[in-house]
């Protein structure tokens, strides 16, 4: 069976068969073409040497020479090309220490991860298939390439990659590569924190992965303060940020603060995340002004999902976002006054009180957004002046 792929990828296959190298699409992009999906990314493997390769394309960029992997440009389109390899021994449980590249698509193919990662595909051969990718795609399986123990103490992150990969495309891990992760897991404790954690937001929009890191132990090993799966995950949406709150909305707010410094999330999602906690433990008055006053401390999205995170954990919250749609659009930010601080000095209110005052009018239109005209903002200064 013919797949189709890109013209560019295309005619980079054609192009190093012209010079008399093998090459084919691998990896990923051949599992999702077999699956019926688009591929994000087409990385190709072939038996030329990136010297070899260079001379094949006028244009390219040395990404990874220690790899074997040469990015070339055709199209305007970057495509990386990487000769066939082995690697050596693994350190660190997440790196090779050594790669010697080979003729062989076989032995480049068996170092790879699962064993619908291991085909290779071109349109002259169609799939080359070594390891039964193809049948435990039919059969929605993730199966490890080989020993699953040896795999995963190759690249502990692995483990990871088995849960997003089977979570994502709605397989079942076999069987004994469930056990190797569930007897590897540990490993994990070598991996930095940065790549768990991009593993993990991969894993936590879907609802079966995260309870597969908690019915296999990981959990113990990446958040040990967080016993036990929070059923409200599975009646939320697919958001990261409040995904991420729900996950950690068993513990007090210091733990949770702590939770995502050592994930070290950038400030603007712990500032989310947080926010999000904070607004599903407050006791959230039915009023116009009440949640008018939430916007204007949390902002629209952070409150509302806030809200959401309530609804899941069981709370009654329809009035909540009845309100919420009829005020929505009220002014609710200090952006929104219809009046500057300019015009504020003008009237002879200066220094600090130029923001006791900025405050002082937000407050009075969050109480009745019908104020926010300047000629009335004004006249209310005025008449405290």
């Amino acid at each position: 069976m013919n797949y189709v792929i890109p013209d560019y990828v295309e005619y980079a296959i054609k192009k190093l068969n012209s010079n008399g190298f093998e090459a084919y699409v691998v990896g990923g992009a051949v599992r999702d073409i077999v699956i019926g999906l688009t591929p994000k990314d087409w990385d190709i493997a072939t038996n030329a040497s990136v010297l070899d390769v260079e001379k094949c394309f006028d244009k390219y960029f040395e990404t990874g020479i220690k790899h074997g992997t040469v990015t070339v440009l055709v199209d305007k389109k970057p495509l990386e090309i990487t000769t066939y390899r082995i690697e050596g021994e693994y350190e660190d449980n997440r790196r090779p220490k050594e790669v010697y590249f080979t003729s062989s698509l076989k032995e480049d193919l068996k170092r790879r991860d699962f064993t619908v990662n291991a085909m290779a595909y071109n349109a002259e051969n169609g799939i080359v298939d070594m390891f039964g990718g193809k049948k435990d795609i039919e059969n929605k399986i993730i199966r490890c390439v080989g020993e699953p123990d040896k795999r995963f103490s190759e690249d502990a992150l692995r483990m990871m990659r088995a849960i997003r990969f089977s979570s994502r495309l709605g397989f079942t891990i076999e069987e004994n590569t469930m056990k190797s992760i569930i007897k590897n897991r540990s490993l994990l404790k070598n991996i930095s924190i940065e790549r768990i954690r991009e593993e993990l937001l991969g894993i936590i929009i879907y609802n079966d992965g995260i309870s597969q890191i908690f019915k296999s132990g990981i959990s113990d090993i990446i958040i040990p303060e967080i016993k036990t799966e929070n059923p409200s995950l599975k009646n939320l949406k697919s958001e990261v940020n409040i995904r991420i709150a729900a996950l950690i909305d068993n513990v007090n707010e210091d733990c949770a603060r702590q939770i995502l410094e050592r994930f070290k999330f950038d400030n603007k999602t712990k500032k989310s995340v947080l926010n999000i906690l904070k607004i599903k433990r407050e006791n959230i008055k039915n009023s116009a002004y009440e949640i008018r006053t939430f916007i204007y401390k949390y902002g629209k999205e952070d409150f509302l999902n806030g809200v959401y995170l309530k609804k899941a954990s069981g709370e009654k919250t329809d009035e909540i976002i009845n309100i919420y749609e009829d005020v929505k659009y009220d002014p609710c930010t200090v952006k929104e006054l219809d009046i500057t601080g300019n015009d504020i000095v003008n009237i002879g209110i200066t220094g600090k009180k130029t923001g006791e005052a900025i405050n002082y009018l937000m407050n009075k239109v969050l109480e009745n957004p019908m104020l926010n005209s300047k000629e009335l903002l004004l006249k209310t200064l005025l008449e405290i002046k």
